[in-house]
């Protein structure tokens, strides 16, 4: 899985891929046995740019999550969809009342960085098997992805109810929804979130 990247996260981390939080630190560290000519492999290697993109309506937020690789749990505790608790990229709120919700995503993929020799598990004495998730989490820290990926979530709310019918029939993913052409969005308000980041790869 890719998930979004902080600056505090580390190779072996262990990771809740739910609320995207991290664990115990060294959870799985460096195999002693292993030789040290795979070092090689961790190392960034340039490779050419990857660029991928989408766009389409969406009715649901977890439609919107999904393709983000952000946590859901964090709409429960802050009302927004994000990286961080602290982040506001995308207004749960907005989403729900707005006619039309547009997502556009470009994905950009520079290089990817594997910690092959990431293979040996911290094994913790008489840690009751209850616990094992809250303190490992359900994954681990296991390399880098380096580019961008802005995405931009596009919400509608038609002020007038006459032309509200005309806005969805004639709201097409090919339109451009600024042209002064387009008169069904000239009562309207909307709001556009975009956001950058690194993932991890967990």
């Amino acid at each position: 899985m890719l998930a979004p990247y902080n600056n505090s996260m580390r190779l072996g981390q262990g990771f809740n891929s739910f609320t995207q939080k991290i664990r115990m630190t060294d959870a799985v560290t460096e195999a002693k046995s292993e030789s040290s000519s795979r070092s090689e492999d961790q190392q960034p290697k340039g490779i050419s740019q990857i660029v991928s993109y989408s766009s389409r309506f969406v009715d649901k937020l977890s439609d919107v999550t999904d393709v983000m690789n952000v946590s859901a749990s964090l709409s429960i505790k802050t009302g927004t969809i994000g990286g961080a608790v602290s982040g506001t990229y995308i207004d749960s709120d907005k989403f729900k009342t707005s006619d039309l919700n547009f997502f556009i995503q470009v994905k950009v993929t520079n290089q990817t960085h594997m910690a092959h020799d990431y293979t040996e598990f911290s094994k913790l004495k008489n840690l009751p098997v209850a616990r094992f998730t809250e303190i490992y989490g359900d994954s681990f820290i296991a390399g880098w992805e380096e580019g961008g990926e802005p995405n931009a979530l596009i919400s509608v709310k038609i002020l007038s109810v006459r032309t509200q019918c005309n806005t969805s029939a004639n709201a097409t993913p090919h339109q451009n929804a600024s042209s002064p052409k387009n008169e069904a969005f000239n009562h309207h308000q909307n709001a556009i979130i975009a956001r950058f980041f690194s993932g991890v790869l967990a």
